[in-house]
Order: structure tokens, then sequence, then C-alpha cells
């Protein structure tokens, strides 16, 4: 009796030692790869800005408003931001990009933070722009990761910013 029950013992225990592990590499999977696409995304708006906007800025307009200009290109925050809800509305996968920031421009209506996760993700990455800020928790109803990184603005943003008459911050 005492041989079967350390036996089930320790069967019980391996199982669950396996489940936890199981479980830590899922985990660790999906932040791997909620990283690898905030990489991609950061280099699409990367590669955006240098191969179209540096060219064109001078030529056609670039512009948030770009869709009601004719010839018009969107700044590179715009294009983010569309390409994320793109993302959202095309694809099966379920992956949600969304940018924003603190401090808004007016015109760019849910700009902001939605909620407490963006809030905290917004003063975590304030604090360490470095390191990622994520959360495993229940988004729409289902089981979520939900991950942010810091996109830190360039100078030539930062001028612009500063020196916009929509601009909410302007330090």
């Amino acid at each position: 009796v005492a041989l079967f029950a350390t036996v089930i013992l320790t069967l019980l225990g391996g199982l669950w030692h396996h489940s936890r592990l199981s479980d830590q590499l899922i985990r660790s999977a999906a932040i791997e790869g909620a990283a690898l696409q905030a990489q991609t995304l950061e280099a699409v708006q990367d590669f955006y800005s240098s191969t179209v906007v540096d060219k064109v800025k001078n030529v056609v307009p670039v512009t948030h408003r770009y869709q009601m200009i004719h010839g018009a290109v969107p700044v590179p925050a715009s294009f983010t931001i569309d390409l994320g809800e793109h993302l959202r509305r095309s694809q099966s996968s379920n992956m949600f990009a969304r940018l924003y920031s603190d401090y808004p421009f007016d015109y760019r209506k849910g700009g902001g933070p939605k909620d407490e996760f963006e809030a905290n993700a917004l003063r975590a990455l304030r604090q360490n722009p470095d390191a990622p800020y994520y959360r495993f928790e229940s988004y729409d109803g289902r089981p979520s990761l939900r991950y942010a990184t810091a996109r830190i603005m360039q100078p030539t943003c930062v001028a612009c910013h500063n020196s916009h008459p929509d601009s909410t911050k302007t330090d």
C-alpha cells in the first residue's frame, strides 16, 4: 500500500510539474511572439519613414489628414495607427496592434490610454522604456497576452510636436 501510494503521489507530482512547465513554455512563447510582432511593426514604421516620408515630404503633403487630401501620404504615426486598425479588422489571428500616447493630438480620437492596462503601460514604459510591459489577462472575454513597448520619438518628430499648434505637449 505504501509503495502504491508513493507511486501515485510521484505520478501526480510529475503530472503537476509537467503541467506547470507546459504553462510556462506557452507563456514564454507568447511573450516571444509578441516581442517579434512589436519589433516588426517598429521596423515597418521606420522603413515607411525613411523610404516614403523622407523622400516625398518636399513634393507631396505628409499629413494625418491624408485621406482627405488628394495625393497626400500619412505621417508615420497615422500610418502606424491605421495599420494597427487594418490588422485588427483583417486578421483571423486576433492580433491587435495600437499606437497610443498619454499626450495624443486632439484630432486623434481615442489616441490616449483606453483602459487600466494602457495607463499602467505608459507609466511603466516612461520609467523604463527599454523593458516591455505585459500582462496575461482576460481581454474581450478571452485569455490574452497584452504587450506594450515604448516607441521613442526621433528628435525631428519631437521638434515637430513641440511646434505644432494642435500638440497637447510642447516641452
